[in-house]
């Protein structure tokens, strides 16, 4: 096993529990665990291991926004779930028209595919930024993360959520965005646990900045930002220790890939892990 694959292993995590289909206007959206079965299911239809809306309620995207909305202030009620007030939407595809809209907190109960960007930080001679989070922050505080990460919310295309993370998180102008960003592919994971499925999209760019030009946090989230060379980047992932929030150290490892700094020649597991960067 590579010194790498620890990361994957810890974000792609199943339990031994049953798990159902989700289906929204004839397309199978979701996972169902059974945690979150035995509290909504009695308020759904259920077929051949797929859960589907009450035909009543699955007619419009008001409807089924309505619906979904009663079934997770019940999981809310229940102790499953929160509100994160935050509206992401739900399609077949991405890119494709919604099926309806859904709270952020809501997403992993109903084993949706959700969207985020995560933007590396390329600095002067081969080294690359890392933030660090602030003590602030609910959760992960004081690990290294992308200098630029965020949700994909409806309402705003990929191109306008890049540009309005970049100045919240790392002081970045939309000049310098759309100028220097570039999108370098995507990274996924499916994490199970008792009442939540996670199967988060990662889209991922790069965005190089200049000799003397440091990103400048906006929003409180980071503590600091600090240039890392090469070894130091392949020491930090290949330790044990919990320096990353989980799923930057997967985009990290992606870009480390991508400069060749992990590669078939020194690595001998470089298949796997290349593939389990992307398990669906």
């Amino acid at each position: 096993m590579t010194q790498f694959y620890h990361h994957i292993e810890s974000l792609n995590k199943s339990i031994n529990a049953k798990k159902y289909g989700f289906s929204v206007a004839g397309h199978e959206v979701g996972i169902i665990p059974e945690a979150v079965a035995q509290i909504i299911g009695q308020k759904l239809d259920f077929r051949n291991g797929v859960f589907y809306l009450p035909s009543l309620s699955d007619t419009s995207i008001e409807s089924r926004t309505d619906y979904i909305e009663e079934l997770h202030q019940i999981l809310i009620d229940a102790d499953l779930s929160y509100h994160h007030d935050e509206v992401f939407s739900i399609a077949k595809s991405f890119g494709a028209e919604p099926l309806f809209f859904i709270d952020r907190g809501a997403i992993s109960n109903f084993g949706l595919i959700s969207f985020a960007i995560h933007v590396n930080g390329l600095g002067p001679d081969d080294q690359i930024w890392l933030a660090t989070r602030s003590m602030n922050v609910i959760h992960y505080k004081g690990r290294k993360d992308q200098i630029i990460a965020g949700g994909q919310p409806h309402g705003l295309s990929l191109e306008e959520n890049l540009i309005k993370e970049a100045h919240e998180e790392a002081g970045l102008s939309e000049e310098v965005v759309l100028r220097r960003a570039r999108p370098t592919g995507y990274v996924t994971y499916r994490e199970e646990e008792e009442n939540r499925i996670h199967r988060p999209v990662l889209f991922t760019y790069d965005i190089s900045l200049k000799q003397g030009e440091a990103p400048e946090n906006t929003d409180g989230e980071v503590a600091s930002f600090d240039l890392y060379r090469k070894d130091q980047i392949l020491d930090m992932l290949a330790s044990q220790d919990n320096i990353f929030k989980p799923n930057s150290a997967l985009v990290l490892l992606d870009c480390a890939v991508r400069m060749g700094w992990i590669n078939p020649s020194e690595h001998s597991d470089y298949l796997r892990l290349v593939k389990m960067l992307r398990p669906f």
